[in-house]
């Protein structure tokens, strides 16, 4: 194997502009012709990133790069480069066998890092500071900036030389046959008071989570509308219903037959919704997150191309903080949750917006 490892300095204030020329242009094209991107590594500041590619050889190299600069997606990235002048630059790229670890440090991806130390945690509950460092080939000091992020997101709590668990931030949700198969009254009950709001001629986006599954046995049948989804148990379920114009999004088809890569993230950007029916794995009042970063970011951009965003939010998802940080809670317009709620974790919502506790 040979290694192409590539150094962007961004400008200041354009790590999102980097960000969607990466995700949109670069990445996708490079992965359709076969190369493979071993991590993406950025710096606290996000102002300097290191992609680093795996191709077989040399001659795989020129072969797909032969390919790719005729290719659509190509000459898109390149105008929008020049659309946003001077607002990155290649410092360098070369080649060579390398080690990953050697280039961690302080540009290894800050995201895929804080999610090592928060696994590391929940198996050993306690970690000093020097153990983290040594383990994941960073300075002390990048550990102890880690800490202070993890702990200002309630997910850890910063002892002396160390660090402890503060709660559970990964729960996993249940396989796929457990998801649909056992669906608790509260759920149906998110679910029923959710469909009052969908209108004829709307479009709306669901996924495939079990509140989800559970609004499909309430769709209503007399309006036409549109309904989104990346979720292949869902269009099963409704494709027999003439009244709804169903469109699935494509993409790898994970084990509970959603679809969140990159495929699908760029197909989200061809849609807008009137409503989004969002999910969550956790809502501390302020923050709607989950635990895994392509369903987050996924998730982040169906949130942006809607009109109204509504957010089905179970009790048992409450006063809880996961991973992955999908929206701040002023991105909702309404949020329903079902009866079991508790008052002290709803008065923890930070913003002014429609409750709705479903019976």
């Amino acid at each position: 194997m040979i290694y192409r490892i590539r150094e962007y300095d961004i400008h200041p204030n354009r790590f999102s502009d980097f960000n969607y020329l990466f995700y949109n242009y670069l990445l996708p094209n490079q992965q359709y012709h076969g190369t493979k991107l071993i991590g993406r590594f950025i710096n606290e500041e996000k102002t300097k990133i290191i992609a680093i590619w795996e191709y077989k050889n040399i001659n795989h190299y020129y072969a797909i790069e032969q390919k790719i600069v005729q290719t659509e997606l190509h000459h898109k990235a390149e105008q929008f480069k020049k659309s946003i002048p001077h607002f990155i630059s290649v410092q360098n790229y070369h080649f060579g066998m390398i080690s990953i670890c050697s280039y961690e440090g302080d540009f290894m991806f800050t995201e895929e890092r804080h999610k090592k130390i928060i696994t590391l945690l929940e198996a050993n509950k306690r970690m000093t500071t020097k153990e983290l460092a040594n383990m994941l080939n960073v300075s002390i000091d990048s550990i102890r900036r880690d800490f202070i992020t993890l702990e200002n997101r309630g997910l850890l709590q910063r002892t002396h030389g160390g660090a402890i668990l503060k709660q559970q931030s990964l729960i996993y949700p249940p396989p796929p046959n457990d998801r649909y198969s056992n669906i608790d009254n509260e759920t149906y009950s998110i679910a029923k008071s959710a469909i009052q709001f969908i209108k004829e001629k709307e479009t709306i986006f669901i996924s495939g989570t079990s509140v989800h599954y559970a609004m499909t046995d309430y769709l209503p049948n007399h309006i036409q509308y549109t309904v989104v989804t990346n979720s292949s148990v869902i269009a099963e379920k409704i494709k027999s219903m003439d009244n709804i114009h169903l469109i699935l999004i494509g993409g790898t088809v994970k084990e509970s037959g959603n679809m969140t890569d990159t495929i699908a993230l760029n197909m989200i950007q061809l849609f807008h919704f009137d409503i989004s029916f969002i999910t969550c794995g956790g809502f501390n009042g302020d923050v709607l997150s989950t635990t895994s970063t392509d369903v987050a970011l996924f998730n982040k951009n169906i949130i942006k191309n809607s009109t109204r965003n509504i957010a089905l939010v179970p009790h048992s998802k409450m006063n809880r903080t996961l991973f992955s940080k999908i929206a701040n809670v002023e991105s909702i317009d309404i949020i329903i949750t079902d009866s079991k709620a508790k008052q002290k974790d709803l008065s923890m919502i930070t913003t002014d917006l429609e409750l709705i506790i479903a019976k």
